[in-house]
């Protein structure tokens, strides 16, 4: 039995559905940016001028885009091991890692955050920008983690 599981198979999944979580995030982030400046000076009417969307709308997107990402991540994974014949162990595995970092607020810690804020304004003062192009260059990093994590599934058929 563990002799199918394929723990760096699982490791690059893994850091492919937190990339992919993350860059989306930011990308939100970015859209929205008008919104998350008016609510960090505490205008609320800037907020209600903005949008229509209450105040637990505008918090909570995030966490839904995050969870979507989160599925369909998993579901990538789930159907490119089962095209190569991969353990679905491997799949349960990934799940089990990365399920856990919502409720341990992972992705919203402010070290790593800081760490990509840091990076991406080294192209842009502007947060929306630097936003955009952090989850951009994540999101790139994410699907080349998922062309890696598709070679070596080759690689172990063959």
């Amino acid at each position: 039995m563990l002799k199918k599981l394929n723990l760096k198979l699982i490791f690059i999944e893994s850091a492919f559905l937190f990339f992919l979580i993350t860059g989306v995030k930011r990308l939100y982030i970015a859209t929205q940016a008008d919104i998350y400046h008016a609510l960090m000076r505490n205008d609320y009417h800037a907020v209600e001028s903005l949008t229509d969307q209450t105040m637990g709308e505008i918090l909570a997107n995030p966490y839904r885009l995050m969870l979507g990402s989160f599925i369909v991540g998993i579901l990538l994974i789930a159907i490119i091991n089962w095209k190569y014949k991969t353990s679905i162990l491997n799949t349960i595995l990934t799940f089990v890692i990365i399920f856990p970092m919502y409720p341990l607020g992972v992705f919203h810690n402010g070290f790593i955050a800081r760490l990509f804020n840091t990076f991406c304004y080294l192209f842009s003062k502007n947060s929306a920008t630097a936003f955009f192009i952090g989850g951009v260059i994540i999101l790139f990093g994410a699907f080349s983690l998922l062309r890696t994590s598709i070679i070596i599934n080759k690689d172990s058929n063959q």
